[in-house]
This record gives C-alpha cells, structure tokens and sequence, in this order.
C-alpha cells in the first residue's frame, strides 16, 4: 500500500427499526412535509432540519426510536430498511373500549409516559424544596392539570371507543 491510502473503513450494518413515510411534497419556505402514505396529515418540522438535508419527493421523513427525527434520500432509506410485514399490533388493555394499538402509537404513549415523569419528578422536588415553601394548594392544581393534559393527550393517540351496554341490545 502506498504511502497515504488508507485501508477500507469499517462497515456497519442497521438492525434498527424505525418509522418513515414517503414524502410528496417538501416545501421549505413554510417547513411542510405531505406524503404519500394515505391518512397521513401534511406536518411542518422544525426549521433546523432543513440545514441537515433538503428532502425531494420521494425522500423519507424517519422518526428512530428515541425520538429522533430526520430525512433520509430514497436510496440510501431503500438499501437499509425494508417495510415490516404487518405492522406490529399490540393487544388493547383488557378494558372494555380499548383497541389493538401499532407499534408507532405505542411508542409515542411510552414517550409520553417517559415526559410526564420528568415533569412530575420536578414537581416532587419543589413540593419537598424546604427553601422554596412553596405554595402546595397551588402546586397540587398544577399537578393535576399536567396528569389530566397527559391522559387527554394519551387518549388521542390511543383514541378508546364507547361501549355497548347490555340494554342496548344487538
């Protein structure tokens, strides 16, 4: 080997799973994404996703499982992941009303759970906060409000139905 040239680098290869839809479109003054995956919403992202890669239809919008989101270029996204089979469905609660969930609703739910535990776990610390003395009827309304924002935001993507009573027949 000649002086200078270096040996191949090391090569990797993706076990990951992620979540991705095709994009249709990709408007960059106003940082709205459509795609072309049905029942899919146009989105805007953040600005700053931008500055990393400029997407084109047909590029894909990858959500990786801690949260993370990026573009990634048709190809590159074909040669490293393939679509799972079926989409994962994880059983719903043994409660009346709750339906089977995607692995993607699911995920984000648990992201959320991990949120409100932080932001619970600050409010533990300034309920104890002997130097703060703080006020704890306020700070118990404060609570609430956040355990009640995160089960109606949780309720949305877990969307549970109404039940059927047994008087109300077939």
């Amino acid at each position: 080997m000649s002086e200078g040239a270096m040996t191949e680098m090391p090569r990797y290869k993706s076990h990951k799973q992620v979540w991705a839809l095709e994009i249709e479109s990709a408007d960059r003054l106003t940082c709205r994404l459509t795609f072309k995956d049905e029942g899919y919403a146009s989105i805007t992202v953040p600005a700053d996703m931008w500055s990393r890669y400029q997407p084109v239809p047909g590029d894909f919008y990858v959500q990786y499982a801690d949260g993370y989101k990026s573009f990634s270029p048709r190809t590159a996204f074909l040669e490293g992941y393939k679509p799972e089979e079926s989409p994962r469905q994880h059983e719903g609660l043994p409660v009346k009303g709750y339906q089977p969930q995607g692995s993607y609703a699911v995920h984000e739910v648990n992201c959320n759970k991990e949120l409100e535990e932080r932001v619970l776990r600050q409010v533990d610390m300034l309920a104890s906060d002997k130097h703060l003395a703080v006020d704890q009827r306020w700070l118990a309304i404060g609570r609430t409000a956040i355990e009640q924002g995160f089960m109606a935001i949780n309720r949305a993507v877990f969307k549970p139905a109404r039940v059927k009573l047994l008087e109300d027949g077939e």
